[in-house]
């Protein structure tokens, strides 16, 4: 008896509906195109895919030295960490081709407004996120990479909300800012 039990938990640990409790991220290995793996390349993929934990981040959008910062911008607030939901929902999103605008580049200056700090054992990357110009950049062991996520705009802003409820910076955001932003608002770089 004791054997059937031991075995039922790990068949359900297995496939994930052990008690409604989701399985931690690290056994939620998402599909990543090509097009996006070879953008982000592969030790930051990593970072990305498998993170120990993820911090949220409010920064002042322009750089300057402070001590405390992601990557060049001060940080002005904290958020929580990304619970497995929300961290699953934006993996989906950077890992989607889909969500981002390639052959264009904005008429818009990238200012930040907050970011987020994954953290894989004495590793890290940061992605941080510009939600007037919908645009994210990607830094990694100094490197930064920057494109355009205007078709992930709404889910991005919605998570934002999630993790600042109180920032009114995101609760006023409608979505006005995405036709600003639109693709024919680009040019080609």
């Amino acid at each position: 008896m004791q054997q059937l039990a031991v075995f039922i938990i790990m068949i359900s640990l297995s496939t994930g509906i052990c008690m409604g409790n989701e399985m931690p991220q690290a056994n939620n290995t998402l599909p990543v195109s090509a097009k996006v793996q070879q953008f982000l390349g592969e030790s930051l993929l990593e970072i990305l895919q498998a993170p120990n934990h993820v911090e949220s981040y409010l920064v002042e959008p322009k750089k300057k030295e402070a001590p405390n910062r992601l990557h060049d911008f001060p940080i002005i607030g904290k958020g929580p960490r990304l619970a497995d939901s929300a961290l699953l929902q934006f993996q989906t999103l950077v890992f989607d081709e889909k969500n981002y605008i390639w052959d264009y580049a904005k008429k818009c200056p990238f200012f930040p407004e907050s970011g987020l700090r994954f953290v894989k054992g004495k590793e890290e990357a940061i992605v941080l996120l510009s939600m007037s110009c919908q645009q994210w950049v990607f830094v990694h062991k100094g490197e930064t990479k920057l494109e355009d996520f205007d078709p992930a705009y709404l889910p991005i802003l919605q998570l934002l909300q999630e993790l600042f409820p109180k920032e009114t910076r995101f609760r006023n955001l409608k979505s006005k800012e995405m036709n600003e932003n639109r693709p024919e608002n680009h040019s080609k770089p």
